[in-house]
């Protein structure tokens, strides 16, 4: 069994997503604006989001990378999520983030995706 590794910044964890996630990144997703740079700023019904969990796993094992939850240092509830996605369409890999606006303006984003990348680069053969 593929086991999804848990990274650390100095001020964040990425850790897995997992159902019971569902709500938090529910609410994240009806924050105004979060998506509003995604190709549909329409915030999913809770199936949609207990779905995308559920796949992160199937994309983890598949590609041996996907997303992660955004915890902060201290706290329980995820704040968003980043991490390394495989695009079928372009056979290629995008970093990607989704983070709720009251974490916005922090860094924390650029420090998720950071962490993101240096794992792609140092513990996955991508370049």
């Amino acid at each position: 069994m593929f086991e999804i590794p848990t990274l650390r910044t100095t001020h964040l964890t990425l850790r897995p997503i997992v159902l019971s996630d569902a709500e938090a990144l529910f609410r994240v997703y009806q924050t105004e604006g979060v998506l509003r740079y995604f190709p549909n700023p329409t915030p999913p019904p809770i199936e949609k989001v207990k779905r995308f969990i559920s796949y992160q796993k199937t994309h983890w094992e598949q590609y041996g990378y996907g997303n992660w939850g955004i915890v902060r240092d201290g706290e329980k509830e995820i704040i968003g999520w980043a991490g390394l996605q495989f695009l079928s369409e372009t056979g290629e890999t995008e970093v990607g983030y989704l983070l709720n606006r009251p974490y916005w303006g922090k860094g924390y984003a650029t420090e998720a995706a950071c962490l993101s990348i240096e794992f792609g680069f140092k513990k996955l053969p991508l370049d």
